[in-house]
């Protein structure tokens, strides 16, 4: 930590509050079981742990939505890695800070190779407690962020859904998150059904919609990083493969034919609201935005490749555009 990484600095739909807000929700996404294991598989072939995996798929989807190669990335450890510790009764969880480094001209199964040793590193300083670690690096204070990290990432492991205590019979019973701690909490966990993910985010800077968009990117992104681990981080998609196939068919005009096109008139609204629009359709707008820009590419007369101009005419990406910002598109044929 002797050149600390500068804060995470993600898209959010408001300004960061002066003093740090404890307000939080959640939204969930999961993985299915068959999967799941096709990735595990994947990832044990590569001698990486399911949280080592997890966590660099992690770091590629915040590194391609802040812009940011470099950041760092909180987990709690255990504390109990000393035999004589095992059955002692007490709180020893300690939080372990990981520094990210995300570089998109390699490929994906480099980079998990790197976040591998970056871990094995991590831990064999996991038992220097956090908070002294926050004072011997004296830093600057910051009354609207945690200490060092605004990420949390936790891994819980294979969880079984039902208990059985002699004649007693518990099932779990998840609760909603009202707080949130940090500004995203990643909580995976293995269940019969395949890998959930429970994402924490503090409501003082995103909205359920951006947060919704953001679990389903990880799945997508899971998913086509071990497709093809040999793709360059960069060149992975977001997209989860139904709604690429879904995209797909909206390209060759399958959904809506070019022949019977509409124009929808569009006065002057926000980038949301024209979010929505394009959600009404059945799309998630990052990656209508890709979709629109492979069409034009080929030069597809599709109703994708006429979004691809009201793209360009915005003066920024959709995905990156902050809430309330005015445009003024063209007509939209759709």
């Amino acid at each position: 930590f002797r050149d600390l990484p500068s804060p995470l600095e993600l898209p959010a739909d408001r300004v960061r509050p002066a003093i740090k807000q404890s307000q939080g929700a959640e939204v969930s996404a999961r993985l299915p079981v068959a999967a799941w294991r096709e990735i595990k598989a994947a990832a044990q072939r590569a001698s990486a742990s399911p949280f080592v995996l997890l966590l660099a798929v992690v770091q590629v989807l915040l590194a391609r939505h802040a812009r940011s190669q470099r950041f760092v990335i909180g987990t709690p450890v255990a504390g109990r890695d000393q035999p004589e510790l095992e059955a002692q009764v007490g709180f020893f969880v300690n939080l372990l800070p990981l520094v990210a480094e995300v570089d998109g001209a390699r490929s994906f199964s480099t980079h998990l190779a790197a976040v591998k040793n970056s871990v094995a590193s991590a831990l064999s300083h996991a038992a220097y407690p956090f908070d002294r670690l926050v004072n011997d690096l004296v830093l600057p204070r910051d009354m609207s962020r945690a200490p060092l990290f605004d990420v949390m990432l936790v891994f819980q492991g294979s969880r079984d859904a039902e208990l059985s205590l002699g004649e007693v019979q518990l099932e779990a019973v998840p609760l909603p998150s009202r707080t949130s701690q940090y500004d995203l909490t990643f909580e995976f966990g293995e269940t019969p059904d395949g890998l959930w993910l429970r994402l924490e985010y503090a409501t003082a800077l995103f909205d359920s919609a951006r947060m919704e968009r953001l679990a389903r990117q990880f799945v997508g992104l899971l998913e086509n990083a071990f497709a093809d681990p040999t793709r360059a981080v960069a060149a992975l998609e977001l997209c989860p493969m139904e709604e690429r196939e879904m995209i797909r068919r909206f390209e060759r005009g399958s959904r809506f034919g070019t022949s019977r096109a509409r124009t929808i008139p569009q006065p002057e609204f926000t980038a949301v609201e024209l979010a929505k629009q394009m959600q009404k359709l059945g799309l998630d707008p990052a990656a209508l935005e890709n979709a629109a820009a492979r069409a034009k590419s080929v030069g597809r007369p599709t109703a994708v490749s006429d979004l691809a101009d009201l793209v360009e005419s915005l003066d920024a990406p959709l995905s990156r555009l902050p809430v309330g910002v005015p445009t003024k598109p063209k007509a939209v044929t759709a």
